[in-house]
Order: C-alpha cells, then sequence, then structure tokens
C-alpha cells in the first residue's frame, strides 16, 4: 500500500512554498504542494501540526483528512489516511512466529556466542517451548 511519511515530507523539501514530486521505485508518483500548516497531496489537503521538542526544535505531524489524528505516516487508499483509517497494522503484528521460529532464534543467537551471560536463560526458554510444543501433541 503506498504511503508518505512526514520524514519523507520533510527530507524533500516540501514543508515550505514549493511544488514537489514524490516518486516510487515502481515509477508512481504524488504531486506535493507545500505550506507552512498544510500541504496538498495530489490536490488533497493535508494539515500539519507541530509538537514542541524537549531540545526546543518542533516536530511536524500530518492530520488524517478522515479522523483528525496526528500521525506520521499516511497510506494512499484513496484518499489518502492514517492507519487506523486505513485499517493497515504495523508489521510486526501481523504474523506471531511459531514455536520452531522461536527455537531457531535462540538456537541462532547461542551459536553467534555473543551474550555468554544469557546462555543459560536462553537454554531454558528453549526447554520450556519444546515442552510446550510436545504438551501440544
Amino acid at each position: 500500500m503506498r504511503s508518505v511519511s512526514v520524514f519523507e515530507l520533510r527530507a524533500s523539501g516540501c514543508f515550505g512554498k514549493s511544488d514537489r514530486v514524490l516518486r516510487w521505485t515502481d515509477g508512481s508518483s504524488v504531486r506535493v504542494r507545500g505550506g507552512v500548516d498544510e500541504i496538498r497531496l495530489n490536490e488533497q489537503r493535508i494539515g500539519i501540526t507541530y509538537s514542541v521538542l524537549a531540545s526546543g526544535g518542533k516536530r511536524p505531524w500530518l492530520v488524517c483528512p478522515k479522523c483528525d489524528a496526528r500521525g506520521g505516516r499516511l497510506f494512499l487508499l484513496p484518499p489518502w489516511a492514517c492507519r487506523v483509517c486505513a485499517n493497515v497494522g504495523y508489521a510486526t503484528t501481523q504474523v506471531k512466529p511459531g514455536p520452531m521460529a522461536q527455537i531457531q532464534k535462540i538456537d541462532e543467537r547461542l551459536a553467534a556466542g555473543r551474550w555468554p551471560y544469557l546462555a543459560r536463560k536462553l537454554a531454558e526458554r528453549r526447554v520450556r517451548i519444546i515442552a510446550r510444543i510436545m504438551r501440544m501433541k
């Protein structure tokens, strides 16, 4: 699904009075007309709000045109929408690794030997996962 983040827009100079074209790797593009309080993505108005940082700077946020929530990324349905309105989940929540994948990850960590202080805990976790698999059968 096509998306655009506030960081991509800021890095490409879209905040301020400018016209830009953002292109994706497959050749599709979106025209961005910049402004201070709003931008236009393919002629759809998108609000911009700012939060004040502890360092004294300010961080821009894109405002969802459907629900007025602020977020760092909008998705093209069309029209543009936030993650909630577009019904898009995070990639890490889409697939929960099964027990065999967990065991494989533990084995990789143990084989790397980079965390000798965690080796015992990892081995104990591996035994618990195997016991859980055996109970399932």
